[in-house]
């Protein structure tokens, strides 16, 4: 189940990459904005199932069938570690959805108003009116 997701995740960010490198050319931007943003956030939500997952089928490996199979709960140790490299990869995402977007440094004194300030008047809208709620 763990690779299953891993493995939708993967074609996800596959298109996501193409679709970012075919952007240049259409003009719609706002419609191509939407769209790789969406399926960057279904990567995550497909990793964070698979991340869950791995995590609870090495534990219920080991518990239950340590003594009959103990491949797999090597296995499925393998796959929750393989889990967490594609969940800090993720990250990368990132720079196709927000490619202008820099993460201040977060030792500055000014941290905050930085990282505030580095998104757009819609997200600073956002984030003013459904924090406040």
């Amino acid at each position: 189940m763990s690779f299953i997701c891993l493995t939708i995740a993967n074609i996800y960010n596959a298109y996501i990459k193409h679709l970012s490198e075919r952007s240049a050319l259409i003009q719609d931007k706002d419609d191509i904005q939407l769209t790789l943003e969406r399926k960057s956030y279904s990567v995550v939500i497909w990793i964070q199932v698979s991340l869950s997952v791995s995590f609870i089928t090495p534990l219920i490996g080991f518990l239950l069938v340590r003594d009959s199979y103990p491949s797999i709960a090597f296995y499925a140790a393998v796959l929750f570690i393989v889990s967490i490299i594609a969940f800090g990869l993720s990250m990368s995402l990132m720079r196709f959805t927000h490619p202008e977007f820099k993460l201040p440094n977060p030792t500055s004194p000014t941290y905050q108003q930085e990282l505030f300030d580095s998104f757009d008047d819609g997200e600073k809208y956002m984030m003013i009116n459904y924090a406040s709620a």
